[in-house]
């Protein structure tokens, strides 16, 4: 067979684990605690792989309301390339995760998937910055692929919200699909409807392009 070998230099292992930072110039602090995370390097490949088994974790930011909850990831780094088997993070009645493949150049490849969704909990906290009524039935959910290079991103994907407060409506339902690409950004909804006391409101279809340049937004139709 071919010449070559494969090192494994070691398993290295942590259990309720802890990491703290603290941003001196935002007061932003971010933290991961009982942190149980394997890692396996292969020296001679520019190789490793990372498991979170489990960890909790606290963001904080004078701005916004505080983000806590459980994360996990299965995260292999090979010669500048990072697959994600899943990165997860959950909290009461909301869920991010990521999955797929990056590269760390400006060239490299993206085919990465996001979803996302979050229940009236979640986001209440943040209509209480914004001083908007929160509702119990709030919901959203939110699916993206991104592919593209990483210096020029395309994004495609589609968000559904129901309960939400947009001053003085309530939005009940609605759908959209966005996308992203050579600087441009495009939505496209139908069938949205908001009520006030009584009253309902219906926006048969929405549809909109906005371009960015370093000439500032440029809003296309």
């Amino acid at each position: 067979g071919a010449d070559g070998f494969s090192l494994l230099l070691r398993n290295l292992s942590l259990d309720k684990g802890r990491i703290e930072y603290q941003d001196s110039m935002t007061s932003a602090r971010f933290s991961l605690s009982d942190l149980n995370v394997t890692t396996r390097v292969y020296l001679s490949q520019e190789r490793f792989t990372t498991s979170i088994r489990s960890a909790r974790i606290r963001i904080s930011t004078p701005a916004y309301p505080e983000i806590s909850g459980n994360v996990r990831a299965t995260v292999e780094y090979d010669q500048g390339r990072i697959h994600m088997e899943v990165a997860e993070l959950s909290t009461a009645d909301a869920t991010i995760t990521v999955s797929g493949d990056a590269g760390l150049s400006q060239e490299s490849l993206l085919d990465l998937k996001l979803t996302g969704r979050s229940g009236p909990q979640t986001i209440g906290r943040f209509l209480d910055v914004l001083k908007l009524v929160k509702k119990k039935d709030s919901r959203f959910e939110v699916q993206a692929l991104v592919r593209g290079k990483l210096s020029d991103p395309v994004v495609e994907g589609n968000l559904k919200i129901s309960a939400i407060p947009v001053r003085e409506y309530v939005l009940q339902k609605g759908a959209l699909s966005f996308s992203y690409r050579d600087k441009s950004f495009t939505i496209a909804g139908t069938q949205w409807k908001l009520t006030k006391g009584g009253s309902n409101l219906f926006i048969d279809s929405i549809d909109a392009a906005l371009g960015y340049s370093r000439g500032g937004l440029d809003i296309r139709r």
